[in-house]
C-alpha cells in the first residue's frame, strides 16, 4: 500500500494524537508498516463492521504512538478509556482483544507488516 506525502500530512493532522510528529522519511516508512500490519490483520479475520471501526481507531492511535500497543493501553489512554476501556472493547472482540493485539504487534515487529 503506497501512501503519498499528502496522505501522511492528512494522517498527521487529523489523527487523534496528543501532538503532531514531524513528517520524515522514517515516519512515512512507519505509517506504511502500520498500514500493512493492519491490512494483514484484517485479512486474517472476518471482523464485524464494529470491530473494523475499532481496528481503524487502533491504527490511528499507532500513527501517533510507537508500538507496541498493550492491553494496558486501553485502560490508560483516554481515547480508549473514555469508550469503556479494555473490558468493553474485549466484549466487542468476543473476548479475543488481547490475542488480536498480540497478533498485530507480531505483524508490526516480526515481518515489518509485510502482507
Amino acid at each position: 500500500m503506497a501512501i503519498s506525502n499528502s496522505d501522511i500530512e492528512t494522517i498527521l493532522v487529523t489523527a487523534k494524537g496528543d501532538h503532531i510528529r514531524p513528517k520524515t522519511k522514517g515516519q512515512q516508512d512507519y505509517i506504511e508498516t502500520i498500514c500493512k500490519a493492519i491490512d494483514k490483520l484484517k485479512s486474517a479475520h472476518n471482523f464485524s463492521q464494529q470491530q473494523l471501526d475499532w481496528i481503524d481507531g487502533i491504527k490511528f492511535y499507532l500513527f501517533n504512538v510507537y508500538p507496541p500497543i498493550t492491553v494496558n493501553t486501553f485502560n490508560e489512554d483516554s481515547r480508549f478509556k473514555s469508550n469503556g476501556g479494555f473490558n468493553r472493547l474485549n466484549k466487542v472482540f468476543n473476548g479475543e482483544l488481547a490475542n488480536i493485539i498480540k497478533e498485530l504487534n507480531n505483524y508490526i515487529y516480526d515481518d515489518g507488516g509485510a502482507a
